[in-house]
């Protein structure tokens, strides 16, 4: 570049302004793929994002739970003037009032027990389930 007094060309100033852009162009793509980088790399539950959790699937498996434990209860009869009982899933999947069922999202299989008391003089049979991406609220265990 040769500068005279009369200051910067527009020759002069062209190839400055085109190197600078040229520099612009590459620290936008470098951010571009770290970003990309960055969304990859992060996993906050360590669980298959594309699958979201359905509160309906499990209250379904709750709700079946229940139905086992009042079949149970009608079948077998439980003293619960001593206090609650709770009957494991096993259980019930032993006597065949339930199959086993998996968690939707991993494919492991879920443990529960059905709770039965009496509340106010009211017979209450409550479904408990435990799964890897969902537990009942309550649920002991």
């Amino acid at each position: 570049m040769k500068l005279n007094n009369h200051g910067w060309g527009l020759r002069e100033m062209l190839v400055l302004s085109s190197i600078l852009l040229c520099f612009l162009l590459v620290a936008i793509i470098m951010v571009m793929r770290l970003y990309n980088n960055l969304e990859d790399s992060i996993d906050l539950d360590k669980v298959d994002n594309t699958k979201k959790i359905d509160e309906v699937y499990y209250h379904n498996l709750e709700y079946q739970v229940q139905n086992a434990g009042v079949k149970y209860f009608n079948n077998v009869g439980v003293d619960v003037s001593v206090g609650e009982v709770n009957v494991s899933l096993d259980k019930l999947i032993d006597l065949g009032y339930i199959t086993r069922f998996k968690d939707d999202i991993t494919g492991n299989y879920c443990d529960g027990y059905v709770k039965i008391y009496i509340e106010d003089e009211i017979l209450n049979i409550d479904g408990y389930i435990n799964c890897d991406n969902y537990r009942t609220e309550g649920y002991v265990g």
